[in-house]
């Protein structure tokens, strides 16, 4: 019984020199986080567009929207299209390409840009800034240009600025 009364006893000392064992905290806190992943999406309101037939009097345009919502503090999107820009008849056998490279335009065709390379930064914008513009399309014919039917796909990718 005596064992039994020190064990108690040398119990109750650790208790007491140790506070934090027996005593509860008036408060404690717990840090929360989480991430939001970076997104943007790009969508085009056309799968398809037609120039119709196309002749040297032109004015063989045509019109889409181009839709972006994001999640980047900035953003960017490119476009970009085959056959090095030149719109393209794909029934003989090599391609035959048109003689002018192919036009877009992000201002309602007030000014061009010829497809042979990468537009940069098309359209831009900020988080939380949807935006949705009209993309105008133009192809110009020569003379030169045989008979055929004739086309191009342009790629629009959105990315971190």
């Amino acid at each position: 019984m005596r064992k039994l009364f020190y064990v108690a006893l040398i119990g109750l000392l650790a208790l007491l020199v140790m506070p934090g064992v027996v005593s509860a905290a008036e408060s404690d806190t717990v840090t929360v986080s989480g991430t939001i992943g970076g997104y943007i999406d790009v969508a085009v309101a056309a799968d398809t567009l037609s120039l119709g037939t196309m002749t040297i009097a032109g004015p063989n345009t045509a019109a889409t929207s181009l839709t972006v919502s994001s999640s980047f503090n900035s953003w960017g999107v490119d476009v970009s299209a085959n056959n090095a820009g030149y719109m393209a008849d794909a029934t003989p056998d090599p391609d035959v390409p048109l003689d002018t490279l192919f036009d877009i335009s992000n201002d309602a065709g007030a000014t061009w840009h010829q497809l042979g390379t990468t537009w940069t930064d098309f359209f831009t914008g900020t988080a939380g800034t949807g935006m949705t513009e009209t993309v105008n399309v133009r192809q110009i014919v020569t003379v030169g240009d045989p008979a055929g039917t004739y086309s191009i796909t342009v790629t629009f990718t959105g990315a971190s600025n």
